[in-house]
């Protein structure tokens, strides 16, 4: 079945639907759920496109969850399409098979924008692939429901290591207290970007970057509360509000704005040379250490200006 304006809610038997933005920017769909052996969906920017603007679909909710084989889930924004791509799922998304969610853009720094307001279950991997050579298209994946589960683990492609143009975001910014269970990982070491933009708490139950070191974790508002339960990797730490390591954390660089609390040990990445720095930026800065055992800091603490940071150790 394939979709370019409205429709209402779709079942799905042994078949596929394909939404796609030719000459309609704005497609608005019912509930989406499969009723029998497999049901696919597929998501496109159309090449065949002749409308120079951004193009927004929005679907209630998909459960493709009761067929006896995976069906998969496809979002591609494809190359040389003018304006941002936004995916709305105003309710659940349920999936037993894949997700992959792609941008092609290779001449403009446009958006793939995944936002998913309620409860995420995705049973098999799940791919934000910004990482095609040339790719200069951004790619972020939201959501703000309570539970959000990647049984098979989510993997973040960047472009460039080095940069936040042709990258993969996942953003966690539910008004909800948030569970987010599934490794995050880069798709290759220093890759990819966890943001923490919640107005209440998020936590991760799963290591992230254990597979592949991420780019870049950031609790990016002062009223956000971020809680790592498993070990962590990444190139940098970024905290305005408060975020609690757990386990262990392996970064070369903490840029703490707020309160940060650190209960196991700290080192820099490996082959790198460095220790964890971490710099105190505001004069309300902290970090507090309570771990319960002996622990090995390998970390330089550094102040913004005189009188930056305050250290507590429990």
């Amino acid at each position: 079945t394939e979709i370019s304006g409205l429709a209402g809610a779709l079942n799905l038997t042994n078949d596929a639907v394909y939404l796609n933005t030719s000459a309609i920017m704005g497609v608005n769909v019912g509930a989406i759920t499969d009723t029998s052996i497999t049901g696919d969906v597929d998501i496109i920017t159309a090449a065949s496109s002749t409308t120079a603007a951004d193009a927004t679909i929005t679907i209630a909710s998909i459960t493709i969850d009761a067929g006896t084989t995976e069906g998969v889930m496809s979002i591609t924004d494809a190359d040389d399409e003018t304006g941002d791509l936004t995916v709305n799922i105003t309710g659940n998304l349920v999936h037993e098979g894949t997700l992959t969610v792609t941008t092609l853009e290779d001449a403009d720094d446009e958006k793939l924008i995944l936002d998913v307001a309620g409860t995420v279950t995705i049973a098999g991997a799940t791919e934000l692939v910004a990482g095609g050579s040339g790719v200069k298209g951004d790619i972020s994946m939201n959501v703000s429901g309570a539970a959000v589960t990647f049984t098979g683990g989510i993997d973040l492609a960047d472009s460039s290591a080095s940069s936040k143009v042709g990258s993969s975001t996942l953003q966690v910014d539910g008004a909800v207290a948030q569970t987010v269970t599934g490794a995050v990982d880069g798709d290759g070491a220093g890759e990819g970007f966890l943001i923490t933009a919640n107005s209440d708490t998020a936590t991760y139950a799963t290591a992230v970057g254990g597979n592949a070191r991420l780019h870049s974790i950031n609790t990016s508002l002062t009223g956000a509360t971020a809680i790592f339960n498993g070990a962590v990797s990444t190139t940098g730490v970024t905290n305005v509000g408060t975020t609690t390591f757990t386990g262990a954390l392996i970064a070369n660089t903490v840029a703490n704005s707020g309160a940060l609390t650190i209960t196991s040990t700290t080192d820099g990445v490996a082959g790198s040379g460095a220790d964890t720095t971490i710099n105190m930026v505001t004069s309300t800065s902290s970090v507090l250490f309570n771990g319960t055992t002996a622990l090995l800091y390998d970390m330089v603490i550094t102040a913004e200006e005189d009188g930056y940071g305050t250290l507590n150790f429990i």
